[in-house]
């Protein structure tokens, strides 16, 4: 089991700050431990998605959002799949006015604030602000396995009807641990997007709503253009579909230019007309979700969920 490195006693607490507008998100960063740790024939960076304990992270403060990417700090993560009765998963389509992956499709994502306390703080918080729900009790005996939390819609008063079924009940919700440590996730952004690098230890986590969606209600984030739910079994053919499909893009694109994996795990490289190295960008150019990274990390977690049974 895996403990929160931000409540590590020996941890370093203090917190260093740049420039920075004071709305900004701060996040905790750390460095992971020396290199022997792991083996010596790996490098600083483990493999992408390589499981890490995280009590084994080393503080180093905190820092604002885009300086955390702009310099490739380490931080923490949380991907949250949310499923319904139905065993359907919900899946987001973010706006076309995002910086970041417009247009693209994903579940929910949250980085680790410097206000969240512990892992579950984080979830919850992510509950809230991305489908409308408030918290009012968790019962976290059982962290990270399997741990409880208590919704409401928070948008709901009790003149709106959903089809038929009490908006007003709280909603019972199981979560868990999809994998015993959170992976190791690195993407690099390359020269279009200013060389940053994501390097993130991700936490993955399942969230149960025990009904089926359409008597639930929602209220999704604003940067959310649409969503959908999908069963198990559509999701594994839609990612192996679009994986597919992105190989072909880039034959049939850059047909003849030797595509070169980086050494780290993160995005393709693919030669460009200028003889320089470009990676994929920062977005969906040729396939449904953000970057063949993410689509690894949702391959991993979903092969783990078709063996839990909620």
């Amino acid at each position: 089991m895996f403990s929160s490195s931000g409540n590590d006693n020996n941890a370093d607490q203090s917190y260093y700050y740049t420039s920075f507008n004071g709305e900004e998100e701060l996040l905790p960063i750390y460095e992971l431990p020396s290199r022997s740790f792991f083996s010596s024939t790996t490098t600083y960076d483990p493999p992408h998605l390589t499981p890490i304990d995280p009590s084994t992270l080393i503080s180093k403060g905190a820092y604002p959002i885009d300086t955390v990417h702009i310099n490739g700090y380490l931080h923490t993560g949380h991907v949250v799949f949310v499923m319904d009765a139905s065993r359907k998963l919900l899946f987001l389509q973010r706006s076309s006015n995002v910086i970041t992956c417009p247009n693209s499709w994903s579940v929910l994502g949250e980085h680790t604030s410097i206000d969240d306390g512990s892992p579950w703080e984080t979830v919850i918080r992510g509950i809230e602000e991305e489908l409308g729900f408030r918290s009012f009790g968790h019962d976290t005996t059982n962290f990270p396995m399997m741990w409880n939390a208590d919704f409401h819609p928070s948008h709901v008063t009790s003149s709106i009807k959903t089809r038929g079924a009490n908006p007003l009940l709280p909603i019972r919700v199981t979560i868990r641990n999809i994998t015993e440590y959170p992976l190791y996730y690195i993407r690099h952004y390359g020269s279009r997007n200013e060389g940053r690098v994501d390097r993130q230890l991700t936490y993955l986590w399942l969230v149960y709503f025990p009904k089926k969606e359409e008597l639930m209600s929602w209220k999704l984030d604003e940067e959310v253009a649409n969503s959908k739910w999908i069963s198990l079994e559509d999701v594994a053919t839609w990612l192996s579909n679009d994986a597919a499909n992105v190989a072909r893009s880039r034959s049939s694109s850059y047909e003849g230019d030797e595509i070169n994996n980086e050494s780290s795990g993160g995005g393709a490289k693919i030669g460009g007309e200028d003889g320089k190295d470009y990676d994929d960008g920062d977005g969906p150019d040729r396939g449904d979700f953000c970057h063949e990274t993410i689509r690894s990390l949702y391959e991993v977690a979903l092969a783990k969920m078709v063996q839990i049974h909620m």
